[in-house]
């Protein structure tokens, strides 16, 4: 077997466990440059992992079939096997993942998927590899990829025969348009000449999806077999709570969210098609899979922890039992009054240890009570829009220049304590902001840090007391040198 190149794999610890699992488990390897990708041979799906750094690596799946294998337009192939495998991660409660579709720059098709990447997110950071961490947890995704082949090549077709295959786009005045139009009727959406639909035999199904919603549904007993197969094998612990704006969903360490809107939609398109009955939701960070009869549904929706945050300060107010469920006591004793330098120090010596992080420095002056500071970080981050596809051969993650806002403050940091963040990158040329803050954030903080990232390529996050609590945690030596901000109980 060829050697892995990245200077993160020199240990020899890794090399050989790697290896060994590898050739143990059949795999190939193909590498190229930065590039490594393993896989079953002649399987659609694989684990590759782009170098970002000297110490660390991007890991991510990868969803694509060939057409000398496939018959016919292969929109739904990619739709469903990327499904499948964000289902299996998420129903196992080991990982939510994001879905970045690929186009073929060569070829436009409206509404097609060329191939689609599904990255793991949540609990986090799962999708870098450092130096520190590369045994344990690259030998843990190829043991993730070799029960996900199984689950695929036990509930879905993956290597049929020409002589198995047959496909057909659905023709004008047929049952399978009639059947389309009253998919996009139920589900509110306006037919369109664009709207993909079609027929496959090996596998089995009806397939439709709205090139302007993105929104997919199969007719599938081989598919919905497969989503059910998960939900029945699962036995991580699972809390539904109802929140303000949809229902927020704990399963094991994940944390996502479904807007009622779109469940409401998922059950009442459901319910028309296959009859009564109870959906089966599987969530991931940009899609809600609904699932009953033989039919599934997928609807992209802000469905992950960003949506859970901002969710979660909604019902700050609610049930004693909802908030001892959602917000665990405090692991740290926080000082009641903080510096504001020593906050921004802080956060600046956290932020040196996120992955890909490539340099920090700080810029300007404190002009603020809290003590809050500008932090530039040039940081090489995975894609955060679900609506912007990658192009063929780029890689996922890209290096971006990000303002660090720090704000030491006892009150919750609402969006008028922001600034205009347009202003504010394009004053330092940047294309991302995190805002630190010792407290809360309120919830007009991070929708409004939400929209930002839903309307263009704009990298945002957040940092509040949980989330910086949790970074201690994986960083005790950081933790001890602040003990005048906080410090274990």
């Amino acid at each position: 077997m060829r050697r892995w190149s990245y200077s993160a794999y020199v240990d020899s610890r890794l090399i050989s466990a790697a290896d060994e699992l590898v050739e143990a488990l059949g795999f190939e390897c193909i590498q190229r440059d930065d590039l490594l990708r393993l896989r079953l041979q002649c399987s659609p799906v694989d684990l590759r992992f782009e170098k970002v750094q000297e110490d660390s690596v991007f890991a991510a799946f990868t969803c694509r079939t060939t057409s000398w294998a496939w018959e016919g337009e292969r929109t739904d192939l990619h739709d469903a096997l990327s499904l499948l495998v964000g289902a299996f991660f998420s129903r196992l409660g080991e990982t939510s993942s994001l879905l970045i579709d690929v186009y073929n720059p060569a070829v436009m098709i409206p509404g097609e998927i060329y191939a689609r990447h599904v990255i793991p997110v949540q609990p986090g950071p799962l999708y870098h590899l450092g130096a520190d961490e590369s045994v344990d947890e690259t030998i843990q995704l190829v043991e993730r990829l070799s029960k996900l082949e199984w689950f695929l090549h036990n509930f879905m077709t993956m290597h049929p025969s020409f002589e198995q295959q047959k496909f057909e786009f659905a023709k004008e005045d047929s049952d399978l348009e009639q059947w389309a139009r009253r998919v996009a009727h139920l589900l509110g959406k306006r037919p369109h000449k664009d709207d993909l639909c079609y027929s496959r035999k090996g596998p089995d199904w009806e397939y439709w999806r709205g090139v302007k919603s993105e929104i997919s549904l199969f007719r599938s007993p081989e598919l919905y077999s497969a989503i059910e197969s998960l939900h029945k094998a699962s036995d991580v612990e699972q809390h539904v709570l109802d929140g303000v704006n949809g229902r927020i969903w704990q399963t094991g360490n994940l944390r996502n969210f479904v807007p009622a809107k779109e469940e409401r939609r998922a059950r009442k398109a459901l319910q028309a098609l296959a009859g009564q009955g109870e959906p089966i939701f599987t969530l991931l960070e940009n899609r809600i899979i609904a699932a009953l009869g033989e039919y599934v549904l997928a609807i992209p929706a802000e469905a992950g922890k960003a949506a859970f945050d901002s969710e979660r300060e909604a019902v700050l107010a609610r049930h004693q039992r909802e908030s001892s469920l959602l917000f665990p006591p405090d692991e740290y004793l926080w000082a009641t009054a903080i510096d504001g330098h020593r906050f921004e120090a802080l956060i600046y010596d956290l932020i040196t240890r996120e992955p890909g992080v490539v340099s920090v420095r700080q810029v300007g002056g404190t002009r603020e009570r809290d003590g809050g500071r500008d932090l530039l970080v040039e940081w090489i981050t995975p894609p955060q829009n679900p609506n912007l596809a990658i192009p063929q051969g780029v890689p996922v993650q890209q290096q971006r220049l990000v303002v660090v806002q720090c704000k030491a403050l006892a009150s919750s940091v609402g969006k008028n304590k922001i600034p205009d963040i347009r202003d504010t990158l394009e004053h330092n040329d940047a294309q991302g902001y995190l805002l630190a803050a010792s407290g809360t954030i309120a919830t007009s903080a991070i929708d409004y840090l939400l929209r930002l990232r839903q309307k263009g390529d704009i990298f945002t996050d957040w940092w509040s007391r949980p989330e910086i609590e949790a970074k201690l945690r994986r960083n005790p030596d950081i933790a001890g040198r602040y003990p005048d901000i906080a410090r274990p109980r």
